[in-house]
This record gives C-alpha cells, sequence and structure tokens, in this order.
C-alpha cells in the first residue's frame, strides 16, 4: 500500500509540475496582453523593428486600439491557421482576444493544479511535507520565466522584439510565483516544526501499546 501511495504522489508531482509551467506561461501571456500594459510595448517594439531597416514610424492610440479591439468570428487558433495559411500576419495574436484566450487556460491550469495539489494533500500521510514540495515545485516551474534571453535565441533576430511583447509581465510572474511558492515552503515547515497534525477527523489514532494493554474488569458492587 505504502508502494501505490509512493508510486501515486510521484505522478500527481510531475501532473503538477507540468500544470504549474502552463499557469505560468499562460497567466504571463495573458497580463502582458493587457492594453495598458500592450499598447506601449509594442509600439516601442514595431518601432525598434522598423528602426533596424532605417524606418521610423508611431502607431497612435486610435490605430493601435483598432488592432486591439478588432472583432473575429473564428476560434483563437483557427484565426492564426486562416491567416497563416493565407499568407497573412496573424493579428489576432495581437488582439483582446488573445488575451480573453490566455485568461481561460490560466484559470483551467490553475483549477487543474488545485484539484491535482488536493489529491495528493488527501492521499499523503506527511501532509506537511506536501507543502514543501509544492512550494518547491512552484518556484522551478518560475524559474524559466525570470530570463527569457535563452528564449530569444530560438526566435529570428528580426521578429524577436514582436515576441517580446508577449513576455511583458513575465518577471512579474516570476516574483509573484516565487513568494507563493516560499511561503507554502515556510508553512510545511511550521508545520513540522510546531507538529501540527493536518487532519480532517477529531478523532485521535490509537497508540498500539495501549491496544496491548489488558482491560480491567469492572468489580460488581455489593
Amino acid at each position: 500500500m505504502g508502494f501505490i501511495r509512493g508510486a501515486l504522489i510521484t505522478i500527481f508531482s510531475i501532473v503538477l509540475f507540468f500544470f504549474f509551467i502552463l499557469m505560468n506561461f499562460s497567466l504571463i501571456v495573458s497580463l502582458s496582453l493587457e492594453h495598458d500594459t500592450f499598447q506601449p510595448a509594442l509600439n516601442n517594439s514595431i518601432g525598434k523593428l522598423l528602426g533596424d531597416y532605417g524606418t521610423q514610424v508611431a502607431f497612435d492610440q486610435e490605430e493601435l486600439d483598432t488592432l486591439y479591439y478588432t472583432e473575429y468570428n473564428c476560434e483563437f487558433w483557427q484565426c492564426v491557421k486562416e491567416s497563416i495559411s493565407n499568407s497573412l500576419v496573424p493579428l489576432v495574436l495581437f488582439s483582446e482576444k488573445a488575451r480573453e484566450y490566455w485568461s481561460q487556460k490560466f484559470l483551467l491550469s490553475l483549477g487543474l493544479s488545485l484539484l491535482v495539489f488536493a489529491l495528493i494533500f488527501l492521499i499523503s500521510k506527511n501532509r506537511s511535507t506536501t507543502f514543501i514540495v509544492t512550494g518547491a515545485l512552484l518556484i522551478i516551474s518560475a524559474l524559466p520565466f525570470r530570463r527569457l534571453d535563452w528564449i530569444l535565441k530560438f526566435i529570428n533576430e528580426e521578429v524577436s522584439p514582436i515576441f517580446s511583447v508577449f513576455f511583458t509581465k513575465a518577471h512579474s510572474v516570476f516574483v509573484t510565483i516565487v513568494v507563493i511558492g516560499i511561503i507554502l515552503i515556510v508553512a510545511g515547515i511550521l508545520c513540522k516544526i510546531f507538529g501540527w497534525k493536518l487532519k480532517f477527523t477529531k478523532n485521535e489514532e490509537i497508540p498500539k501499546e495501549d491496544l496491548r494493554k489488558p482491560k480491567l474488569k469492572k468489580k460488581p458492587l455489593k
């Protein structure tokens, strides 16, 4: 039984780690695509891109708002696929529709992460360790997003300024996730130090020594 429990916890922990990565990624993109963050970042990136070709272009607020709030009558990835198949730039990537898509993915991955964590918590005997491990997994899952230079190496230098727009909030999310991870680790350590028992029932387990003690028979009253 102990082997099965350990195997399940290991499998669920791996699944939880991948959900954390998806959660971090989708949160970064959705926050980066918020209008007030996206508008100046995109203007700056496009200006830098065109500046490399000796052309300086500044987009006004109305032009960027038109691009951002364009309505699309197709699913997000379907719109992207149709644009690429027609040799067009998939402008839907820079729209509010994209922000909503990634926001939904964040909520989905967050919900799945909480569900898997709950399963691990219920299966594990040492629940204080569950907090520590979960906090560590959170921190590790955030590390790839601390600096995005390694990602930009795989992107064509000509379009890397545009690509960076989707990760404007990467550092902020990294710091937030690390703080949450540290809080979970500290909570787990405190549970170990003070011996807090994370149980759902009030019934205390009877020590084995007590089970071995013979029960004393009560003498009848005369």
